[in-house]
């Protein structure tokens, strides 16, 4: 039986209230935890790791509903969009991920405004703990979301974190660093394996977030690559997780399993 073509699949799925397939996510993963299945994604202290990120599933400047979100484009059209955020079980040593069931970015009855994915997370991440009560989950994302009110989220709902940050988008922490880095003797880990790849982990605990921010405290984490030729590759990521020479690796694992499911 051939696959129905996308105009189809929309005709058919547009109609349907995504909030509706809610239950069969929840009935789906019930199952994987019945048959063993996530056993084998348990990821640091009974922990999974759940990947989120944003992706478009709609673009047009003709078609376009009550609930597109809308772009001025410099040729003076229209773009309409739509977008969803989406929330996966990851673990680093396997090849299949495990999707939740994702939240739709979209403009709601009688909004003037668009939607966005820093909205779209706050509205997941309760259905998240409301959804899987008792699950345990390290949440890894990207730097959009290494801001005060979502950390504060997570740590109101129990979620640990693994996020990307960056200099141009961080300056507050990453001047902290320097200043603690100046003031105490930084932990470093620098190791050569058997193909002459040089990792190296630089780590420091308890950094204030940003100067909006000062009482969320922080883990940041600096890890390395440098291959035989010269070429470094680096990620900095923080985290609520204490970081010690035991932990880095496994916080560093986690972060960059994101980067392998892109």
């Amino acid at each position: 039986m051939a696959s129905p073509c996308d105009t189809q699949m929309r005709t058919r799925l547009d109609p349907v209230n995504p909030e509706d397939l809610r239950s069969a996510f929840k009935k789906l993963h019930q199952k994987l935890q019945q048959q063993g299945v996530l056993q084998k994604y348990v990821f640091f202290e009974n922990h999974y790791l759940v990947l989120g990120d944003g992706t478009g599933i709609f673009s047009s400047t003709k078609i376009h509903c009550k609930h597109c979100c809308e772009k001025k484009l410099k040729n003076g059209q229209t773009q309409y969009y739509h977008q969803l955020l989406s929330l996966t079980i990851a673990h680093p040593e396997q090849s299949n991920v495990l999707p939740l069931c994702p939240e739709p970015i979209k403009r709601e009855d009688g909004a003037l405004k668009n939607d966005c994915e820093r909205n779209a997370i706050k509205r997941l991440s309760k259905k998240l703990k409301a959804d899987h009560p008792r699950m345990k989950f390290i949440v890894v994302e990207d730097g959009l979301y290494g801001n005060g009110p979502h950390i504060k989220l997570l740590l109101e709902l129990d979620y640990p974190f693994i996020i990307v940050v960056k200099p141009d988008d961080h300056k507050a922490l990453f001047k902290a660093v320097q200043e603690q880095m100046a003031l105490v003797e930084t932990e470093t880990i620098e190791t050569v394996n058997e193909q002459g790849i040089i990792r190296g982990y630089r780590f420091i605990n308890s950094v204030p977030l940003n100067e909006s921010h000062p009482d969320i405290l922080v883990n940041y984490l600096n890890f390395w690559e440098i291959d035989k030729s010269g070429s470094r590759t680096n990620w900095v990521w923080i985290t609520c997780i204490p970081l010690n020479r035991e932990t880095v690796e496994i916080i560093e694992k986690g972060g960059r399993t994101r980067n392998t499911r892109e």
